[in-house]
């Protein structure tokens, strides 16, 4: 009840669910051990099931075996007594079994439905011809790498704009295929030549996007080795390249967002002044484009 009542008046934290999540654990294998029939007691195990799911879905493997080792030592303990009082061993062993298949069944096959729910979610955020982070996905791994990045001296934000040259003419000569393998070279190329730390995007047909967190607002040298990988790939093409970069200040998740959509804009327009300028470059600009513009 005091549980309940905790849950309605605000979410409880980590450690409080796990208490309480123990607690009711060992209250139901007292009830159940303190009851003096021991088919009822022994029946009473299945209500183990309930916070073994609860376990499950929001709690670690290991405390979802905790509450299931409680549950059976419960119920061989009920078992015993069920069977010397009554010396019924047919009704004893069904009664068993389905105590044993509630709690084994409901909190591993929500672990299972979670484990099928998390592999879906990852492979909605994923392009899925590269396997790169689509748009969404990539706002919210950058985000990620800005919270975790502590402390802030001297650090910053760095954004790089991938686009590649004369990718239409290349469809149009040789075709789709051909295209669709340049886009998984280039790829594997950025995933090669970037850091562990870095999160690559595909935002949508040839272009693609890179950040880390730097020393320096201008990754030049990073850029500068991209540019040169892409262009050593087997299918020709090349790329322009706009980058920017800005201190990592702000620790509001507004002001985050706010960066990441201002770095993407001023490297996108740094990337068009590279395909202008010819192509096959790198251009980077120092100022970031506005929210408002």
């Amino acid at each position: 009840m005091c549980g309940a009542l905790l849950w309605l008046l605000r979410w409880p934290t980590r450690r409080q669910s796990i208490v309480y999540s123990l607690s009711a654990g060992i209250a139901i294998g007292a009830m159940c051990l303190a009851m003096s029939n021991p088919y009822t007691g022994l029946m009473g195990c299945s209500i183990f099931a309930v916070i073994g799911g609860v376990v499950a879905y929001f709690h670690t493997s290991a405390l979802t075996v905790v509450n299931l080792t409680l549950a059976t030592v419960c119920a061989v303990i009920l078992s015993y007594r069920m069977i010397a009082t009554t010396g019924d061993l047919a009704l004893t062993a069904a009664a068993f079994i389905t105590v044993a298949a509630l709690n084994v069944g409901v909190p591993f096959g929500i672990q299972s439905l979670m484990q099928t729910l998390r592999t879906d979610l990852r492979g909605s955020d994923r392009d899925s011809l590269t396997g790169l982070h689509n748009r969404r996905s990539f706002h919210n791994n950058v985000y990620e790498l800005m919270m975790l990045d502590r402390p802030r001296t001297g650090k910053y934000l760095v954004m790089a704009m991938i686009d590649l040259d004369n990718f239409k003419q290349l469809n149009d000569t040789q075709g789709h295929a051909a295209g669709d393998e340049a886009l998984v070279m280039v790829s594997s190329t950025l995933q090669e030549n970037c850091r562990a730390t870095a999160v690559i995007g595909r935002l949508g047909g040839e272009e693609f996007l890179v950040a880390d967190i730097a020393a320096s607002p201008n990754p030049a040298r990073m850029a500068e080795r991209l540019r040169e990988a892409i262009a050593k790939i087997p299918i020709a093409v090349t790329a322009s390249i706009g980058t920017a970069g800005a201190a990592l200040d702000g620790y509001s998740a507004r002001d985050n967002l706010e960066l990441i959509d201002a770095l993407i804009r001023t490297s996108d327009m740094a990337m068009y002044e590279a395909k202008r300028a010819g192509g096959n470059r790198v251009c980077h600009f120092s100022t970031l484009v506005s929210v408002e513009s």
